[in-house]
């Protein structure tokens, strides 16, 4: 594990070099973010290094106790700078990570009426000019696509700071004027520090926005690498609890969905 950890790095690393070169000089370099999701591991990962990615017994728990395979396998790796704002997933979540820690700030299904969910239009980031093939240059753009649906998302800001302590989350928009009617407290977020080796259960329905912690003492390999399970919710009473209160928030749909931890 610790050989393929190094191997992964340095692909990442020689990307990184290679989007620098191609910038300018005050330009940073992008934030790169492995997350095809869609079954990945299995789809991407030739199946000889498979098995030093998966774990086949937590695998087999996890099945056993969800009464169905996994519906997908994901890997991920990202650096300190990559994070995903707060979203819900319709399935099971077990997030193993294998190297640095990840930062989970998570709200159960009943804080929807805090989660700020909008519908947003659609948009693809696209790169402008620079080379063609797998490792492009040239600069980013975000570009709508007319033509497809929006998307209900959540746009609770967590800050900058991902380090920050949970009592900093604040909402983008502004504070409502004096005449409006009093507030609820905002709830207090519940913090998941998951560590090398460590394994988080992860709900279904559950906001979540998920941040990365490098290992400090690994100067080889200093990002953060995590393997998912997938495992298909059960459409029962809990969903018709989140749906009715989801409408009485004043929510129209059971978006806000789609990964990216």
């Amino acid at each position: 594990m610790r050989d393929l950890a190094t191997h992964l790095a340095a692909a990442a690393a020689a990307h990184t070099a290679h989007f620098d070169t191609n910038n300018n000089v005050n330009t940073p370099p992008h934030i790169w973010y492995l997350q095809p999701q869609n079954n990945s591991l299995v789809n991407l990962i030739p199946p000889p290094i498979q098995p030093s990615l998966t774990h086949p017994t937590l695998q087999a728990w996890a099945t056993h106790m969800f009464g169905t395979p996994p519906d997908a396998i994901n890997l991920w790796i990202g650096d300190a700078r990559s994070h995903t704002s707060f979203h819900k997933d319709h399935y099971e979540n077990i997030y193993h990570v294998l190297h640095g820690t990840k930062r989970f700030v998570l709200y159960p299904p009943c804080d929807v009426w805090y989660m700020q969910l909008r519908a947003l239009p659609t948009a693809q980031w696209t790169r402008v000019g620079g080379d063609d093939g797998d490792v492009p240059g040239g600069e980013l753009q975000l570009r709508p696509l007319p033509d497809a649906p929006p998307v209900v998302w959540s746009v609770l800001d967590v800050g900058v700071d991902q380090g920050a302590p949970s009592s900093t989350l604040t909402p983008k928009e502004p504070p409502p004027p004096p005449q409006s009617p009093p507030q609820p407290s905002p709830p207090s977020p519940f913090v998941a520090m998951v560590h090398a080796n460590e394994v988080l259960y992860l709900p279904s329905l559950w906001f979540h926005s998920v941040s990365h912690v490098p290992c400090a003492a690994c100067t080889a390999n200093p990002d953060v690498i995590a393997v998912n399970y997938w495992f298909d919710m059960q459409y029962d009473v809990k969903f018709a609890y989140f749906k009715a209160l989801d409408r009485a928030a004043g929510g129209g749909g059971d978006g806000c969905g789609g990964g990216g931890v």
